[in-house]
């Protein structure tokens, strides 16, 4: 029934792209000064796509598996899609405020249970690589090693010190936050003046643990 209704889901948005783009019913002159975005057959780059939804009833990775298997390269989420199944946890679910699953799923990861916690305990860069599917996107690491707490997106500097560090996303090589946060000639959201501050506390820190 699952793969009828993906079946049925995948004709008939191909159906509808196939008429709205290969036989157009708008013009560039047709488009009035208000109009805040073109029509989708002005768009020369538009991708047939899978919405999750379809598969809603199956984890996000299995959706993806899924969306390939019926030959197409995109596909759209929705907020609250699982990105593995309750089984592979050990039979609960984790998300936002789930303190004691979450403790769970640390605890399943140092001792290699369950499914996901022996895949987790792979860490994200080897663990995106046995998913695949494009999951490299969202695995947040710097030459394998997971980024700590100091967001880069938030301090230009650390983005720096995690991309030019020789083990990856390490605050200990070099950690700038500080320093942007509360240096007034700095803006924490540039680059600028960033280059300097980096290096020569990374050759300070290689220094230091050369001893």
């Amino acid at each position: 029934m699952r793969a009828r209704t993906a079946i049925i889901c995948y004709i008939f948005c191909l159906t509808l792209i196939c008429t709205f783009v290969l036989n157009p019913v708008y013009s560039q002159d047709d488009l009035s000064p208000t109009q805040a975005h073109p029509p989708t057959n002005l768009i020369d780059n538009l991708q047939l796509a899978m919405q999750f939804w379809t598969f809603k009833s199956f984890s996000f990775f299995e959706a993806m598996d899924k969306t390939s298997e019926l030959g197409l390269s995109w596909i759209e989420a929705y907020p609250g899609q699982k990105l593995i199944n309750d089984e592979d946890l050990g039979g609960f679910g984790i998300g936002w405020g789930k303190t004691k699953e979450l403790s769970r799923l640390i605890e399943n990861i140092a001792y290699l249970n369950t499914k996901a916690g022996k895949l987790l305990a792979e860490g994200v860069k080897k663990s995106s690589e046995k998913l695949g599917e494009n999951s490299n996107k969202f695995a947040m690491h710097e030459k394998g090693l997971e980024i700590p707490g100091y967001d880069p997106r938030g301090t230009f500097g650390m983005a720096l010190a995690y991309a030019t560090s020789d083990r990856g996303a390490c605050h200990q090589r070099a950690w700038t936050a500080k320093a942007e946060l509360y240096d007034p000639e700095l803006d924490r959201f540039s680059f600028d003046k960033k280059a300097k501050i980096v290096k020569e506390i990374q050759d300070e820190r290689s220094s230091f643990f050369s001893f």
